[in-house]
């Protein structure tokens, strides 16, 4: 027999799940609420939980009419959860952590409740996905595009334009597509509104797939538009307007716009779909056995267990190393840097210097990635991006591993070649995951994750990154660049 009071227990072991949800991961949460109140970028993470209680709360019958079974088999994902959130945390990657966290919940739900659950509640659990603050790494190609956009359209209402790296100029006036002007705010606002729209809208996949395509589309290209409105109305009014705070008012009332037009096209695809029941036919059942019991003992030690080591790694003494001045003095005389000047934030040491052919080294060592000391870090700057602006970069392979190269300009025209990339003891490349990954792997071996960022920089000509390559050579070739 079905009865309500077994459909009950559904609900108190669904509640308590979430009670200890946000206890284990109130860090994780609270640092993503944290971004979402000091980056206009990711305020929209304030509704996207309300969002999701409310499209559960309408299929609540639903929930009241299924029939409860745990599904074991979603264990494998579980503790695969559990585990990415441990490497994040080891790796100070707080974003994986945070994103791990959100993910939890739903795979620990599905577990414990069963296919049923998933089927009825897939939506709102994927759509939490929207509360992480993802994205920020994609600016600098939005920066380009956002540029290669506004050139364009400056090109066919013949205007003249000379465009140098993220510079454009026009007669009269200097424009630089900062990142603020990136439209990332744009984009994801759009994917997060686009994504909840062709869910309640549509039925078919297909036409669902195709609005959230447009969602991500529009708004780039619309960004690009917004970009050239601004400078044409800049340069027709001789530059007292849209120069200022201005433009950035008419940016938010442009997408408005753009987003009501595209959402009133949408509404001509819109198909009828049926609405969730207005009560429940009958009552789903849920037996709290030796099985389930058994369930719910895994999604504790999926908790615990990953805690546990965690403490144990984090209570491990952090080694203390020095830059080994002796052997870069071989090749550079310590000294201050011309006005491309790198910020790498609270590292444990730094080096500066200068070598003969002109060339500039910027060293920072972290004895230990953690917690606001990260080797690799969003906010780390290879120069200083309120002087300078990248006209491109690439990543080259050597024998050593691979390093980056960024040609940089600034608006007077000077440019500097600039070479860099992350080195530990093992491994010496300018992929930031590739280096996150060995370091989240070094310290669950409890093995020191000991690293350093280190720019090379000289003012271009047509020898000065073969020169580069040689300092990268040479430093490689030292025996130790830190030491105790």
């Amino acid at each position: 027999m079905m009865n309500a009071s077994s459909n009950r227990t559904a609900i108190y072991i669904a509640f308590t799940i979430v009670t200890i949800w946000l206890l284990a991961f109130h860090q994780d949460l609270l640092s993503m609420a944290a971004v979402w109140q000091r980056s206009e970028t990711f305020a929209h993470g304030y509704i996207i939980y309300p969002i999701a209680i409310w499209l559960i709360w309408r299929r609540r019958f639903l929930l009241q009419e299924a029939n409860y079974q745990a599904a074991p088999i979603m264990a494998i994902p579980l503790f695969g959860c559990s585990l990415f959130w441990l490497a994040a945390d080891v790796a100070s990657v707080q974003v994986a952590a945070q994103l791990a966290a959100v993910v939890w919940l739903p795979l620990t739900l599905w577990m414990v409740l069963g296919h049923n659950f998933a089927r009825i509640c897939w939506f709102p659990c994927c759509y939490l996905l929207f509360a992480v603050p993802l994205g920020e790494e994609l600016i600098p190609q939005l920066q380009l595009i956002t540029a290669d956009i506004t050139v364009y359209l400056l090109g066919l209402t013949q205007i003249p334009v000379f465009r140098e790296g993220l510079y454009i100029s026009v007669p009269g006036g200097l424009f630089e597509v900062a990142v603020a002007c990136s439209g990332i705010r744009y984009l994801i606002s759009s994917i997060a509104l686009g994504t909840l729209f062709a869910h309640l809208q549509f039925v078919s996949p297909l036409r669902q797939l195709g609005f959230v395509i447009l969602s991500v589309l529009v708004p780039i290209v619309a960004n690009g538009i917004r970009a050239y409105l601004i400078v044409l109305l800049a340069y027709m009014s001789d530059m007292q307007l849209a120069t200022g705070v201005d433009h950035i008012i008419y940016g938010w009332f442009f997408f408005g716009i753009v987003m009501f037009i595209l959402f009133w096209i949408g509404s001509f695809w819109r198909q009828a779909q049926a609405d969730p029941p207005a009560k429940a036919r009958k009552t789903g059942h849920y037996a709290l056995n030796g099985k389930q019991y058994g369930i719910l003992t895994i999604a504790a030690l999926s908790l615990l267990l990953p805690a546990i080591y965690l403490s144990y790694i984090k209570n491990m003494t952090v080694p203390s190393y020095q830059v080994n001045s002796n052997s870069l003095g071989q090749s550079f005389e310590p000294g201050e840097l011309s006005s491309w000047q790198p910020r790498f934030a609270n590292a444990d040491a730094y080096y500066q210097g200068v070598a003969a052919n002109q060339a500039e080294i910027y060293l920072a060592l972290y004895n230990s990635s953690r917690q606001d000391k990260e080797l690799v870090n969003f906010n780390h700057k290879l120069f200083d991006d309120e002087i300078w602006t990248p006209e491109g970069s690439k990543i080259i392979h050597d024998q050593f591993g691979s390093y980056r190269v960024v040609r940089i300009t600034r608006a007077d025209s000077q440019k500097m070649d600039v070479l860099f990339w992350y080195q530990l003891s093992s491994v010496s490349s300018a992929s930031q995951s590739r280096i996150k990954l060995q370091q989240a792997f070094d310290t669950l071996l409890a093995r020191p994750n000991t690293g350093a960022a280190i720019v090379l920089a000289a003012p271009r000509n047509e020898h000065s990154l073969s020169e580069l390559q040689q300092v990268r050579q040479t430093l490689l070739a030292l025996p130790a660049i830190w030491h105790q």
